[in-house]
């Protein structure tokens, strides 16, 4: 066993990290700090354009890459052509890393691949904390998996089985301005 001091590597600033927290926000700093089993370590994060001011930002696991399907079978009808065309082309997942509930989750993934936004990067804002990430890297493409699945079960033509293979980049964590209005999340622009 190795025990780790709970202080940013940046300020030095005692961490109160909650059990389930993969990365967090330094209370003093903002620096976001990734707590892990090889130790905590300062994790670069993008910001994304948006308001800035009195705003809370949501982190999101951030790939872009492909989808190769292998298998598709159908029990009736075949949307194989329309499948093909969509995942041809490099899509980014947003993957939500804050506290949701899965379908919360796999629904909000859904919508921005269904439906991009339009996101530029910005400098980081001063004092910017973020809510902790709570979903690892590892969890979050399983997510895509499930995000992929839901979506070629959503076409008409009632799929029996689906193999396929995911061709990822390495995921950045992106910050992103947002509210909540009951259990929908919101993207501020």
């Amino acid at each position: 066993m190795k025990l780790h001091s709970l202080t940013c590597p940046q300020c030095a600033q005692w961490l109160s990290p909650a059990p389930d927290t993969v990365v967090m926000a330094c209370p003093r700093c903002t620096t976001a700090v990734a707590l892990d089993d090889a130790g905590i370590k300062t994790l670069p994060v993008q910001f994304v354009a948006g308001k800035t001011e009195n705003v809370e930002w949501y982190p999101f696991w951030t790939f872009e890459g492909q989808v190769e399907l292998i298998t598709r079978e159908t029990q009736k009808g075949n949307k194989q052509s329309q499948a093909e065309q969509f995942w041809q082309q490099t899509h980014r997942f947003l993957i939500p890393a804050w506290n949701l509930d899965m379908w919360q989750a796999r629904d909000l993934g859904l919508d921005f691949l269904q439906k991009p936004p339009q996101l530029s990067l910005l400098d980081e804002p001063p004092n910017a904390p973020f809510y902790p990430v709570t979903l690892t890297r590892e969890d979050a493409l399983k997510l895509i998996d499930f995000i992929v699945l839901t979506l070629e079960a959503n076409r008409d033509d009632w799929l029996r089985d689906l193999q396929f293979r995911l061709g990822i980049n390495v995921p950045a964590l992106w910050l992103l301005p947002g509210t909540t209005a009951g259990k929908r999340w919101k993207l501020v622009n």
